[in-house]
This record gives C-alpha cells, structure tokens and sequence, in this order.
C-alpha cells in the first residue's frame, strides 16, 4: 500500500530491473526485516541500507588528487574532504546536500539558462556552477549529481586555476568515485521515511581471480519534498567498474555512470512587490503546474584510466573520459504582474540544454632528490573539447499567447492572487521545441593546457609549494537565423597561465603554518551556456576575468593524529570583471573584493567521538564598478557574511551512536544591488544507529528538528523554499 504513494520511475528496462531488486531486498532476511519494523514506530516500512566496509571516521589526511604534492596538513590552501562517513551518517544523497555540510558555500536557483534542478554552488562569493570535477576531469553540462557513486568530495577555497584550469574563481570541487578494488563486500539498502521517501542502494565489489575485480553500484530513489504541495522527486542509477592488474605495476580501471531523474521543478516564491525579503506565504504553497511542469536529466560517463609505476618512485597516469549529459524542462516562475495590487503572473520558463564532452589527460607523479633537497612533482598534460547545445521550449497558452515574457493575465490560468493558486488547474495549452526568440545555441569548446608542480623540502621545517598552468582556450558560438533574429557567429581565443606559491614552516611534525598565494582565469563563455554564461556580441572580445588569492593559515593533527584543526583567513580579488559601461557595452573595468576567515575541525575527539565542523567569515564588497560606478560598496550576492556547520556523533554503547549538527547561514542577497534577498536561518538535524549484528544496522535520521521555515537558494527574481521538517529509518547490511 506504500509504494502506490510513491513517485512513479520512468518506465525503461533497466528502472524496472533496479526497482524489482530494491523492492525484494527485504525478503533476503526476514530477522532484518522484523528488528527494522519495531525499531520504526512512526515511520510506515524501515530503511535498509548495507555497508559490510570497517567504520571509517571524519579525518581524511590526503587527498586523491596528484595536484596535492604533500599531504593535507602541509598544503598551503583551504581544502575541505568530506568523507565517506559523513556522508552516511547524513545519509545526504545528492551533491547539494553534502556540500551543505561545508561552511562557505551556497546555492543560486536556475534561471532560463540555468536548470532550476541543477547544481549551482557558490563559494567565496563567486559562482563555481562551471568548477565542478569528477576524478580531477571537469564535470561539464547542466545536472543534478547524486551521491550513490561517489568516494568522497575534495572542496578547494579560493582561486585555483592552476588546478582545474579556466573558472574557479571562488574554488572548485572534485568528486571522487568509487572504483573497483581487491576485497569482497556487499553494501545495500532501502531506505524508507515520511513524505513518501524510499531509496535504495546497492554497492557490491568482488575480486575477480589474483589480479581483477569488479564493482557495481546502483541506487533508485523517490520522494516527496516534505512541506511542499505537489514537488517530488524520482531518479535512478547504475555505476559498474572494473579493475585489471590490481597489485602489479600496471592498473587499467574502466568505469562507466548513469543517472536519470525526472522531478517537478520549483521557483518557489517571489520577493516582496516592495523588495526585500521573500513573499510571505504558506511554505507548503505552490505555484507550479503539475500537468505541464517537468524537468528530466540524463548523465552518461564512461572512463578509463590507466596507472603505471615506473619504478624509483615514479608513476605515470592516463584518464580518458567521455561524458553526455542531457537536461530539459518547463517550469512555472511566479513574479508580480503590473505595478500594484496582489496579482501574480505565472510565467513559463524552459530550457533544453544538451552537452558531450571528450577529455583525457595524462599526469607523471614522483619523487626526486635535486639540488641535495626532496622534490615531490605532479606534471600533466591535459586535452579537452566540450559540445554543448541550448535550446527552449516555446510554451503557448490556448491562444497562442507566449507565456515566457506573458501573456494576457487570467486569473485561474496564467495568473493568480498571492493567496491560493491550484497546482492542479487543467494545461490547454501546448509547447513546441525552440522558441523564436531564444534561437538554439551551439558552443565548441577546445582547451589544451600543461601544468607542474613542486613540494621542495628545504630542511625539517620549510616547505617550498609552486605551480603553473597554462591553458590555450579556444570557443566558438553560433546561432541559426529565423524570422526574429539574425545569424551570429562568436568566438573567443585566449591563452592564460595561473600561479601558485606557499611557503609552509611546521614548528612540529603534526602542524604547519603556511603563506600562499594563487590566481584564477575566468575567459567569456567559461560553461558554453550550459549555465547562463555563453559569449555575446557584447563579450566575445573580452579578456578572461582575473582573480588572486593571498591566504595565511595554519593546519594541526592532534590527539595522536586523530584530530585535524585548520584555520585561515584570506582575501581573494577579482579584477578585469565583466560590468555594463552605461551605452550598452560590456567592459572589463570592475574589482570586487572578498576578505574573510575560515576555521575547521574534522576527526575524532576520543575514541568514542567523531566531529566535522567549520565557520566561514565572508566580507564581499564591490570595489569598482567601472565607468558606471553600479553597485560600489555594495554585497556580493549569496555571499552571507556568516556561516557555520557541525556534525558530532558519540558512541553511547557499543551497538550504539547518537549524534546530530546544525548548519547556520546568515543572510544573503539575491541581486548585485542588495535590494532582496533571504533572511538567514539554523537547522538542526539529528541521527541514532544501533547494531544489531555485524551484518546489520539500523540508522534513524530526523532533518530540520524544528521545522524551520528558511530558504535554501535565491536568484535576482525568486527564492527557493527549503524542506521541512522529515524523518528517514536505514538498515545497514554488510556481508
């Protein structure tokens, strides 16, 4: 009787087979099935969740990245990991949900040309939509990441061009996926809570003779957004891999991912006719259509990577990814119609955004002894082309009336008083692909870049940190005419080199101080459109949008390593930035300014108490607003001067873990000007596991504890509300 409640998944082949496997999991082990169902008194059915791996805890002391030539502690730059284990204990099943757990980052809301469901983060006051990776290859095109595939998540702070490349102005993020590997174990799950939520995940690795094994991954998942009338979400995956040569000196891993949802888009409320702070509605109101509104993605990547030990300390890696994503929708946007009274016009927004992208890189690692001090080296080679299509819907009301920029209000149709509106009112009118107004964008992207760097140990207690890059960017954009606009062609050719330089003295083994500085490059059309910066007539001689960081930190490993404590503070500046110059042209002539601080712990307090925690300090301020002077002094947007996290769980008993966190954000504005934005907020969530055998575990997850009204994203003419308040139950299985 549940799962009729549930959102339906699309109905392909491999959605069923995954579903059939999900739903017969409980049948596996009645005595899980009971322990489960008297643990859940106010939850319909229990979640299972399997993780047969040893308990790891919230210190990570390396990164998976090369470009890291020393270990974290002695690394001259903010770099947040979230582990594994956070992201269990969370349970956060998308890339949004986990990087709420970092201090420092928040979330913008789509647009006509940036999904209102993809992922939209923004660090340090600048957008990193286009500065997302996946295994150090840029994880390009519009859409929504999941979490039942990914290892752990590596957030840098600050400009760090020299590591990714074009973009990263406000830092970049870098998912690490899971891979094959020698050991046999079985992770699987159906999670089940309030608001018709049910997941499933299964994670299963077997050796495959001496040398191979293989992995599998899989994860379907339905729900409701709990306090919101008629939003819901459905999407499934599969993630296979296998690995080849494990223990010898020679490892080829191939890989391939596929995720696709399909959900009701949500732009959620407008701000107040007078500015400000959001409309004040019910949260639970919704002013979308359910019979017209939708918004699909599909992502396939395949990879391969190839690992060779040279010998003498030194490797040599090759990555060859190939990646298609595909993102379309149709989404209600509710903004004020006319100059006065309560009415609301409910515009038609779309997108069709399409992106293939070729990428391979080639990385030689190791460690030499020059000069009579130790040189640890990364050197890369890195080539890419990124094919991206926008398009739209042309969304017609039964008149033929356009309603993207509004058609003749009717209430009960296409208009609404601010308060009620029937998500459920009957569509009669129709869409077609590609509006006229909004011809179909193609963009190519070609962009070759080299990169070194270097740890040079001077003596026990100096360390020497530098790096390069330098990137040959090449784009190029069209547009077909039609009976409203003309034909264009733009192209944009840049080279630019990016530095990096920290000098690190650790006063003991477990701890550095450390000073550096780095630079970042953001050329026009840094995302082909996927996201709303695609090259115009008025951009496409633009030089790249210069940004530098200068940072002072220090980093510790504490309580006999167990413990990590960071602390940094930092002031980041764009220069050459993009601004009007009042006759209708686009200068590089702005500077914005970033300073702020930023303090971390991740770890274990005892052996009994794990922590993760952080606090970022933000003061965004325009410096020039060119020959306008628009904005001067003035807030970045979703820039909140304050913001802080924490998790703590504490092993009561053996079989038992209780644990919870907060996250608080301070206040953010949605436009350049500061005229509207979001008030600030805390949520707190909260978790208890208990094991009930080494095979199984039951975990419970209650989020926002007080049902907190707050908003989670904003953009200049909406802001997205967050959910309320919901509860999950897991069993954990292991074999």
């Amino acid at each position: 009787m549940y799962l009729n409640h549930c959102v339906a998944l699309p109905a392909t082949p491999m959605a069923r087979a995954i579903r059939a496997v999900f739903i017969a999991m409980p049948m596996l082990s009645p005595l899980a099935v009971h322990a489960a169902a008297a643990a859940a008194t106010d939850v319909t059915m229990p979640t299972i969740t399997i993780t047969g791996q040893a308990e790891q805890g919230m210190q990570v002391t390396s990164s998976a990245s090369n470009k890291f030539t020393a270990p974290l502690v002695d690394t001259p730059r903010s770099v947040t990991v979230i582990p594994a284990a956070l992201l269990k204990e969370t349970q956060a099943a998308s890339l949004s949900d986990a990087l709420r757990t970092v201090p420092g980052i928040s979330f913008k809301g789509g647009d006509a040309f940036g999904a209102p469901g993809g992922d939209h983060p923004s660090m340090r006051g600048f957008d990193s939509s286009s500065s997302l990776f996946i295994d150090g290859m840029r994880s390009a095109g519009a859409q929504s990441r999941e979490t039942f595939d990914i290892e752990q998540i590596e957030v840098v702070k600050g400009p760090s061009s020299v590591y990714t490349g074009r973009g990263s102005v406000g830092g970049s993020i870098n998912i690490i996926s899971k891979t094959a590997k020698a050991d046999d174990f079985t992770n699987a799950g159906v999670g089940v809570g309030s608001d018709g939520y049910l997941r499933g995940t299964l994670d299963a690795n077997r050796q495959l003779g001496a040398n191979a094994a293989g992995r599998l991954n899989l994860m379907w998942h339905e729900a409701n957004m709990p306090g919101r009338n008629a939003v819901d979400y459905s999407r499934w995956g599969i993630a296979p891999s296998v690995t080849f040569g494990l223990g010898g000196p020679t490892q080829v891993i191939l890989s391939y991912y596929h995720m696709q949802s399909h959900d009701m888009p949500d732009y959620a409320v407008p701000y107040a006719r007078s500015g400000g702070e959001p409309l004040d509605v019910p949260r639970s109101r919704f002013f979308g259509l359910t019979s017209r509104d939708f918004i699909k993605n599909t992502a396939d990547i395949a990879q391969g990577e190839v690992r060779h030990d040279l010998g003498g300390n030194w490797k040599l890696r090759n990555v060859t990814q190939v990646a298609k994503t595909s993102l379309d929708y149709i989404a209600t946007n509710p903004q004020w119609s006319g100059s006065s009274g309560d009415i609301l016009l409910l515009e038609a927004k779309s997108g069709i955004f399409d992106m293939t992208s070729f990428t391979n890189q080639t990385e030689l690692t190791g460690k030499m002894l020059l000069g009579g001090m130790q040189h640890s080296v990364t050197t890369g080679l890195e080539l890419s082309r990124e094919k991206s299509k926008r398009d739209n819907y042309y969304v017609l009301d039964s008149a033929g009336n356009n309603l993207r920029p509004g058609a003749p209000c009717k209430v009960a149709y296409n208009c609404t008083p601010a308060g009620g509106w029937n998500p459920a009112n009957p569509w009669t009118g129709s869409y077609t692909r590609t509006e006229p107004a909004y011809p179909v964008l193609d963009t190519t992207t070609d962009t070759a870049s080299a990169y070194a760097f270097d740890t040079l140990t001077l003596d026990a207690q100096w360390l020497l940190n530098g790096g390069v890059r330098f990137d040959s960017y090449r784009t190029r954009a069209t547009t077909d005419a039609n009976a409203l606009v003309k034909a264009t062609s733009l192209r944009n050719d840049v080279n630019f080199a990016n530095y990096q330089l920290g000098v690190v003295y650790k006063p003991a083994a477990n701890g550095s101080v450390y000073a550096s500085w780095g630079t970042s490059s953001n050329p026009v059309g840094v995302d082909g459109g996927q996201g709303g910066d695609a090259i115009g007539a008025a951009t496409a001689d633009l030089s790249p949008e210069r940004s530098r960081n200068i940072e002072l930190g220090t980093k510790w490993e504490v309580l006999e390593q167990r413990l990590s404590l960071s602390a940094a503070v930092f002031q980041a500046a764009k220069t050459n930035a993009r601004i009007p110059d009042g006759m209708g042209h686009t200068v590089n002539a702005g500077r914005q300014n970033v300073e702020g601080v930023e303090l971390g712990v991740a770890g274990k307090l005892s052996a009994d108490w794990d922590i993760f925690a952080g606090y970022t300090y933000l003061d965004s301020k325009v410096k020039d607003g060119g020959p306008t002077q628009q904005n001067v002094g003035k807030q970045f947007p979703l820039t909140p001067r304050n913001s802080a996290t924490v998790w703590s769980t504490y092993r009561v008993l053996p079989q038992l873990k209780v644990g919870g966190g907060l996250s608080s954000v301070g206040k953010m504005y949605a436009n350049a000007a500061n005229t509207t934005g979001v008030p600030g907020y805390t949520r707190f969530d909260a978790m208890a596991s208990y094991t009930v055998s080494k095979h199984l575990a039951l975990q419970f997850n209650l989020y926002n504890l007080t049902d907190k009204k707050y908003y989670d994203k904003a953009y200049g003419n909406y802001a997205s509300v967050a959910a309320g308040r919901s509860a999950v139950i897991t069993a954990n299985f292991s074999y």
